[in-house]
């Protein structure tokens, strides 16, 4: 996936009909032809894209229109329309973003009908308005991310994030990413803990829907190197083996009570749970 958005989201200017950009367009000019040209990229790569519209400059008809070109451009690889980027920056409480959301929300979706929105997108000493949203928009069938932006050991900027950083248990002992596909729910646990030094991880999810039950996939490897590991590592019990060959991997079920599920991942491992 490849989301198309950042402080310069909010600096842009749409156009379908070439009229001069703005003074505060100092991100650029986005028209349909710079879509066409971004959506060869995307099908060929089979991705999934994310473009945003502008909140900033407060515009819900441009962003409708916008939003109907990409849907009509992009097409099955279109997973949503971002609104805004960051708007803890220029809403002064999540009360205020919401409302001008709901505003762009019902414009996009007159000129798109179930077209997906996701939001709310702010930075990550602005919790607030992740739990606001997530509660806001608990029952909006069209709402298909809902995100918020992490900076462990960095700010956003200048400052470069090394691979080794991002690696760094300091930076989260445990990780999590879940995507939700109607009424599946896909979650990845990665334990970035040196096996040599920890145990095992064990959590509880609240995965915030009724699911039968789960099956985890576990990524794993033998090699005493643990996260520096370049062999002995499997999916599922897995291989690859001679010529890419790679033999279905195995999965063990996950209990569910009521909309939880409880969860062990070693140090040095990853889950890959799947939900329905």
């Amino acid at each position: 996936m490849i989301r198309i958005g950042g402080n310069s989201g909010d600096t842009t200017f749409w156009t379908s009909t070439g009229e001069p950009a703005p003074a505060w367009a100092t991100g650029g000019t986005i028209t349909p032809a710079d879509l066409r040209h971004l959506a060869t990229i995307v099908k060929a790569a089979d991705w999934r894209i994310v473009p945003a519209v502008n909140l900033k400059q407060p515009d819900p008809a441009r962003a409708a229109d916008e939003a109907r070109y990409a849907e009509q451009i992009f097409g099955r690889s279109l997973l949503g329309i971002e609104i805004g980027n960051e708007p803890n920056f220029y809403y002064g409480n999540e009360s205020a973003y919401y409302a001008e959301f709901e505003v762009y929300a019902a414009a996009i979706e007159q000129a798109v009908p179930g077209i997906g929105l996701t939001g709310p997108d702010p930075d990550t000493s602005h919790s607030a308005y992740l739990t606001q949203f997530a509660a806001d928009e608990a029952g909006h069938p069209d709402v298909t991310e809902v995100t918020q932006h992490a900076y462990p050991t960095s700010v956003c900027g200048t400052d470069v994030t090394t691979i080794p950083e991002l690696l760094d248990p300091d930076s989260a002992d445990l990780r999590a990413y879940a995507v939700r596909d109607g009424g599946r729910l896909t979650v990845v646990l990665d334990d970035v803990q040196d096996p040599a030094d920890n145990g095992p991880t064990t959590v509880t999810l609240n995965l915030g829907a009724d699911f039968h039950g789960g099956r985890l996939t576990a990524l794993t490897t033998s090699s005493p190197a643990g996260l520096s590991a370049t062999s002995g590592i499997t999916l599922g019990g897995q291989q690859v083996g001679p010529h890419g060959s790679f033999p279905p991997p195995h999965s063990t079920p996950v209990t569910v009570h009521g909309k939880t599920a409880t969860v062990t991942v070693p140090a040095g491992s990853a889950a890959i749970i799947q939900f329905s």
